[in-house]
């Protein structure tokens, strides 16, 4: 049996929407016959009837009807394949897709990614907000192209390359007085704790700090919303643990000190091992790899007085 092929389609769309036979020709600039013979062999190929002739107009018969809604489906499709392929000759660099936690994206990523969109205005930039977890299995998924995530990555499927680190804070209200003395495990349990929800790595890595001083941590409150966390905080519902860059970003109500002993957030790039780097991933993963180095120095600790 014969492949249904798009001309024929075309023809079958063209003699409906005209009419006729002569103004389909007209528009694809075919020959009448040539239009005919399309027509016959789609009807052909199906066994029944698409097009009735009544007068000098032609009509689609039901049958016809619903292969001409599938037809112009098709046509759109087709037109969409034009089009994506079309950039590729037009300066189009490709599509590269990226998840990160909110408060990567909030605080370290935005103003990287900003760069990267005035620099290359024809590369295309999808942005995933996921957890750590949920953006390792976004890329393991192959459902984004790179992520960035908090250390450390045990997917021996991925490779990880550590772009970022800067100090964890404590976070208090605001009663508690900002002082640059560390507060040590034992002591920032002595408040309800709000902290990440557990399984993910950064709630692991917080964890392990407060095991270290002797304290198993029974969270008053879990949640993954940064911006929460320190709204509660400042309205007194208990101390955090938060990313330097997020607490020292603008203006605070809420009491700052570093941890005693310092813990350190440490982000990863990370992508299949099998993933091949088009343009646009190269671009990304360079714009990424420079994070470290921007942005270390900026977000060192304690905000200056």
């Amino acid at each position: 049996m014969r492949s249904i092929n798009l001309d024929q389609l075309r023809a079958l769309q063209a003699v409906v929407e005209t009419g006729g036979f002569t103004a389909a020709a007209r528009r694809l600039n075919l020959s009448q016959s040539a239009v005919s013979t399309q027509i016959k062999e789609l009807e052909e190929r199906f066994g029944v009837q698409l097009v009735a002739r009544l007068g000098k107009k032609a009509f689609a018969t039901d049958a016809g009807r619903e292969a001409l809604d599938y037809a112009r489906r098709i046509a759109a499709h087709v037109d969409d394949i034009d089009a994506a392929v079309r950039r590729y000759r037009e300066n189009w660099l490709g599509r590269v897709r990226i998840a990160a936690h909110e408060t990567i994206c909030t605080h370290l990523l935005a103003p990287v990614l900003a760069d990267l969109h005035r620099a290359h205005p024809n590369l295309d930039i999808s942005i995933s907000v996921a957890t750590s977890r949920e953006a390792t299995q976004l890329v393991v998924a192959n459902e984004v192209d790179v992520a960035v995530v908090t250390m450390p990555v045990e997917d021996r499927g991925l490779d990880a390359v550590q772009i970022y680190e800067e100090p964890l804070l404590a976070i208090l209200p605001a009663s508690a007085g900002s002082r640059n003395a560390g507060i040590t495990p034992e002591e920032l349990a002595e408040h309800p704790l709000i902290l990440d929800i557990a399984g993910g790595p950064l709630a692991a890595t917080i964890d392990a700090w407060f095991a270290d001083g002797g304290v198993i941590v029974k969270p008053a409150m879990e949640m993954n919303a940064d911006e929460t966390t320190k709204r509660l905080v400042a309205a007194g519902f208990g101390a955090s643990i938060r990313p330097a860059s997020s607490v020292n970003h603008g203006k605070h109500d809420y009491a700052i000190r570093p941890l005693k002993p310092p813990l350190m957030w440490q982000l990863a790039m990370i992508q299949r091992r099998d993933k091949q780097a088009d343009a646009a991933l190269t671009m990304m993963r360079a714009a990424l790899t420079k994070l470290g180095g921007e942005k270390r120095t900026a977000a060192s600790g304690m905000p200056s007085r």
